[in-house]
């Protein structure tokens, strides 16, 4: 082997070993960064099991409730939100717990999934009718498409909620409508676009 072959060699094998890694670094994620956001929902809605429809829920779940609106996220940008989760109350006074998915849907189609887990307890200005609730509790990034594909972060969730009543509606919301506000911190690749 003549010496311009050996140093082509080398060359090669240093380019090969140092490829793989910067590679490997495009598709990680980037630094954290601030997640904040809320969003006004105006679809909301309770699914209880009936002996045909059994909820697909944990065990020990009462009842499916749903949340889906448009809001402003960062790094989405005006976003929609489709939650879902299984909720139970744990003790009086109708003080409860719910464990569900979020999926936020960006303008370009890029996703961003959430399990998040939170407590909440329903307010009422004369029993039995309930008037609203409010809750709070914490997210994990669990999934993603386009630039949130291989996210990661976690952060705080608080919830507040009208029930429809004939009563003033509660936290200055329309009647039937939910807050949700998401604080926290996520890493994601900004270079990584959906193609929709």
């Amino acid at each position: 082997m003549n010496k311009l072959s050996r140093i082509i060699g080398v060359a090669t094998l240093v380019l090969m070993a140092t490829a793989g890694p910067v590679l490997a670094a495009r598709h990680q994620p980037d630094h954290m960064v601030p997640f904040k956001g809320s969003v006004l929902a105006l679809e909301n809605g309770q699914i209880f099991p009936t002996p045909e429809a059994p909820l697909d829920c944990p065990a020990g779940a009462e009842w499916l409730f749903f949340s889906r609106g448009t809001g402003q996220m960062s790094h989405l940008g005006r976003s929609d939100l489709d939650l879902t989760q299984c909720s139970r109350y744990l003790e009086p006074p109708f003080v409860g717990q719910s464990e569900g998915t979020t999926t936020f849907t960006a303008a370009n189609g890029d996703m961003l999934v959430l399990a998040h887990d939170l407590t909440f307890e329903v307010a009422f200005s004369e029993f039995p009718v309930p008037d609203g609730f409010e809750g709070s509790g914490t997210w994990t990034v669990v999934g993603g498409s386009g630039r949130f594909a291989n996210a990661t972060g976690s952060g705080t969730i608080t919830v507040l909620g009208d029930v429809p009543t004939d009563d003033t509606p509660m936290y200055d919301l329309p009647a039937g409508a939910t807050s949700w506000t998401f604080t926290g911190m996520i890493a994601f690749d900004a270079s990584n676009r959906s193609n929709k």
